[in-house]
């Protein structure tokens, strides 16, 4: 009703964006030792089109744990800022474990695919993957693991 009577029409444009949108991420160090305790650095890389201030930070997983710090700085110098996130180890040991076992194989250090996942502040998923070497001291040793302590 336009007030007077009459109809009044109206055009809206709805924009809807389903499904997750990839994320880059750097896992520091990319060799995690599970005996070890302190922190991992997971980097969330910036792009032009999904800077990293439109994360939120309290939506964060990384294989199953939330950060306890977090900062925006352009790691990688390319003008995006980079959502820099701190996990402490104790926090992602026991599914590294698992992700390290269900590898299998009779090295020490295994390959093993960790994911990250997360919500824009505009409630849009996100999701990364990278692939880290995980080391377990009192596993099998075989050839590999002797020439990489040798490097």
């Amino acid at each position: 009703n336009d007030g007077n009577g009459g109809t009044a029409t109206a055009t809206v444009d709805v924009s809807v964006q389903s499904g997750v949108i990839p994320v880059d991420i750097i896992v520091n160090p990319s060799r995690i030792n599970l005996n070890r305790g302190g922190k991992i650095t997971v980097v969330l890389v910036g792009t032009p089109s999904l800077d990293g201030s439109e994360i939120d930070p309290t939506s964060i997983q990384f294989v199953g744990a939330t950060p306890t710090q977090w900062k925006l700085k352009d790691i990688d110098r390319d003008g995006d800022k980079d959502l820099v996130l701190k996990f402490k180890m104790n926090d992602v040991r026991d599914e590294l474990f698992a992700r390290y076992a269900a590898a299998g194989g009779n090295s020490r250090t295994r390959s093993v695919e960790v994911n990250l996942t997360g919500r824009t502040v505009h409630d849009q998923a996100i999701e990364g993957f990278e692939t880290v070497d995980v080391f377990h001291p009192r596993g099998n040793d075989d050839d590999d693991d002797r020439r990489r302590r040798r490097r």
